[in-house]
Formats: structure tokens, C-alpha cells, sequence
């Protein structure tokens, strides 16, 4: 039988592929392999402390009582159903609304974006911890001229110099998380900025615009509900059916007050957002780590590679 394979081949079987041997080929090729891990580490680390930090507050939530609301809601449901009026809410949660509301293009054009400065959103390059000032990327917006100057990166392409809504809109939802735990109830809205102020004063933000916005929302169904009210009141004579409404009507002005003196309409605050200390990220320590077990597996499985390579061996089963 002709041999098919060349001089220098070497032929063995499976089983002589084992653990010793693969040590004994790293072991062989150590300079490379250690070589690898530094250079993967530096890289790691140039790159980690390339990364800006970032800080991130929390507020923890409530929910805001409503048994009020439901129990009147029940008691009208019947009177305006005779009118061919609907007072229900449909049973969606408030808690949910609110929070599926804070993630929202609606609540950011109108409640977020008016009330912040759009260069703190896109435009931030860094924080000076010791001027507590936002160092802003020059590429992106000129601070001292109070003007954006961003531009496409890549040829051909043609971007506004000022960013959209919806650009801006991306970035918030970058910046923002939320979390509610079904056993309690309890919610948590996570703010992050290069900042730890503007983390804060965001937080603080968000809470408030939903809070009010949806407040706005039920002051103005309340006061539809009384002119329903005062209009069911005028066109009926019976006696017990205007008293009736009399009793809806004093319960509406009740709920319309209470709208108004209540700053937590949906949440009830039990941890304030606080100015953080310490950066959330990156998590420099971490992408050392994972740059250095990536150089030496990248290098190991290159060394190894290299000795079991086909050109120098030819595997074959040991039982024909």
C-alpha cells in the first residue's frame, strides 16, 4: 500500500491526545502564551480606564393608596351606566400605567426632555469630580459657544448637528431602569449619568413629572365626572336619585381635593434618591479579569493548535 502521507507526518491515535500531553505543549510554548496574557491584560487595562465612570442612583416606591378611588368609581358605575357614560378605568393597575408611562416617547417629549438640557443627555464626555462640572465632548457640542457641532462619522453620511427627540429618547432609555417586585409591590427606579448630581436631580425628576402628569390626568376625569353629575342633577325631579347624586357629587369634591393637597398620587417615596459616592461602572477590575483568561485561553488554544495542527499529524482511530 502506497503511503499516502508525507516523511515528516507524524500518525498517532485519539487516545494519545491526553491531558499530559496538552501540559507538555503548553509548558513548551510558555513564552508565547505568557507573552499573550500581557498583552491582552494591557490592552484590558488601557482600555478599562479609557471608559468614563458612571453613577447611579435609586429611589425605592410605594404604591399609592386607591381604595378610595375604586370604591367610588363602584358606586358611579351604576348612574353613569344609565346615561350610557363609562367611569370605569378599565381595572388596569395604576402602579403598572405609571411605570410603563415613565417608559414612554410621550412622558419623555413632554414631561423629561423640556426639563432637562439636551447637551447633558448627548453630549457628555466626562464629570470633574473637584469643579463638580460636565466636561462635554467637543466633537459633539462646543460649550463655550453654546453650540452643536457633531458630525457623521462615517463618509457620506449626513446627521444633524442637533439631535432628535427620538435620538434623545434612545439615550434615556439607556440611562433609566426599573424594576417592581410582585410580592411587595415595591418599586425601584435606577437613574444613571456621568454625573452622580444629575443621576440624582433626574430621579428626582422623573418621579415628580409622573406623579403630577398622571394627577393632571385624574383631575381631569374627576371634573368631567362632576359636570356629569351636575348635568344628571338638573334634568331629573325625583327625590332620591337627586340625593343620590348630591352623595356622588360631595365624594368627587372630596377626591378633587385630596388630587390636590397629594404630592405622591401614584408612589409613595420610602427611600429618597441619594447623590452617589461610588461609581456603578465600568467595573474595571472585571474586564482586567476577563481581558487576561481571554489572552491565555486565545494563546493555549493557538499553541495547541499549532502542535496537533493537520499538516503535522494525522489522527486515526486506534480500533479499526
Amino acid at each position: 500500500m502506497i503511503n499516502q502521507y508525507s516523511p515528516n507526518t507524524r500518525i498517532i491515535s485519539a487516545e494519545e491526545i491526553n491531558l499530559g500531553e496538552i501540559l507538555k505543549v503548553l509548558l513548551d510554548r510558555k513564552f508565547f502564551i505568557m507573552a499573550s496574557i500581557i498583552l491582552s491584560t494591557s490592552i484590558s487595562i488601557l482600555y478599562s480606564f479609557n471608559l468614563v465612570n458612571t453613577y447611579t442612583t435609586s429611589v425605592l416606591l410605594a404604591p399609592s393608596d386607591d381604595d378610595t378611588k375604586s370604591s367610588m368609581l363602584g358606586q358611579m358605575g351604576g348612574l353613569a351606566g344609565l346615561a350610557g357614560v363609562s367611569l370605569d378605568d378599565g381595572g388596569v393597575n395604576k402602579t403598572d400605567e405609571a411605570i410603563e408611562r415613565i417608559k414612554t416617547y410621550e412622558f419623555f417629549s413632554k414631561h423629561f426632555l423640556p426639563n432637562v438640557k439636551l447637551e447633558n443627555l448627548m453630549a457628555v464626555s466626562d464629570w470633574n469630580k473637584g469643579k463638580n462640572s460636565i466636561v462635554y465632548d467637543d466633537r459633539i457640542y462646543n460649550h463655550n459657544n453654546d453650540q452643536w457641532v457633531r458630525k457623521s462619522r462615517i463618509p457620506f453620511i449626513n446627521i444633524s448637528k442637533v439631535p432628535s427627540t427620538q435620538e434623545a429618547f434612545i439615550r434615556y432609555k439607556e440611562l433609566l431602569y426599573i424594576d417592581q417586585d410582585r410580592k411587595t409591590s415595591f418599586v425601584s427606579i435606577l437613574v444613571s449619568h456621568e454625573s452622580p448630581y444629575k443621576a440624582k436631580e433626574w430621579a428626582d425628576l422623573i418621579l415628580s413629572k409622573i406623579n403630577q402628569s398622571m394627577r393632571d390626568q385624574e383631575k381631569s376625569k374627576t371634573i368631567k365626572s362632576l359636570d356629569f353629575l351636575n348635568d344628571q342633577y338638573s334634568q331629573t325631579d325625583y327625590k332620591e336619585i337627586r340625593q343620590s347624586i348630591a352623595s356622588l357629587q360631595k365624594e368627587q369634591m372630596k377626591s378633587l381635593m385630596m388630587l390636590e393637597a397629594s404630592e405622591s398620587f401614584v408612589f409613595k417615596i420610602l427611600d429618597y434618591p441619594l447623590v452617589p459616592e461610588q461609581k456603578s461602572a465600568p467595573k474595571r477590575s472585571i474586564i482586567i479579569l476577563l481581558g487576561t483568561i481571554f489572552g491565555f485561553v486565545i494563546s493555549s488554544l493557538v499553541a495547541i493548535f499549532q502542535f496537533y495542527k493537520p499538516a503535522n499529524i494525522k489522527l486515526k482511530n486506534s480500533n479499526p
